[in-house]
């Protein structure tokens, strides 16, 4: 009731300089363009009922033309500012949660790639890189007769693939291991 009373003065007051305008800007908050006007019209018909016989000439001039009043070049052009601004803001808005998502999605696809590389080092206790090194350093450092050979058949040989009781493993030759 204390809205519809300081509403109903404020429409009151500017009935000499009566701009829908005021009004929009003061009560249309985040309303839609009929419910505010709808407001407007509800205001200056009560002017008209309960006002002074003044006021209520004004009031019953301005419903008159209420329909031209509103659909003038000012109120439209009040309105689609409005509206271009929300919608500048809703862009904004949806951008920065466009950033938010893609930027929790990065997070997210760092944490899983993490989690899948500490998982296979975790079961491999060493990767095979590293044993491979280790396995060369421990080379380097042995004497020339100590060390492993480099020769895939010879490797072959000291990790016992080769039988060397075996008549044909004596007699293999490169070849055989390359086509």
């Amino acid at each position: 009731m204390a809205n519809t009373t300081s509403k109903l003065q404020f429409v009151i007051d500017m009935l000499s300089d009566f701009s829908p305008i005021k009004f929009y800007k003061k009560y249309g908050g985040y309303k839609l363009r009929k419910e505010v006007e709808r407001d407007l019209l509800a205001q200056l018909k009560m002017v008209e009922e309960s006002g002074s016989t003044k006021q209520a000439c004004k009031a019953k001039q301005h419903i008159t033309n209420f329909n031209d009043t509103i659909c003038s070049t000012r109120c439209e052009g009040y309105w689609d500012d409005r509206d271009m601004k929300m919608a500048q803001k809703r862009t904004e808005k949806r951008k920065s949660i466009h950033d938010y998502h893609i930027e929790y999605n990065v997070y997210r696809e760092h944490d899983a790639h993490s989690s899948r590389i500490t998982n296979a080092t975790e079961k491999d206790d060493v990767s095979p890189t590293k044993k491979n090194l280790n396995d060369e350093i421990n080379n380097f450092f042995q004497s020339p007769s100590e060390q492993k050979s480099t020769n895939p058949i010879k490797r072959r040989r000291e990790s016992g693939i080769f039988n060397a009781n075996n008549e044909e493993d004596k007699k293999m030759k490169i070849r055989d291991f390359f086509p």
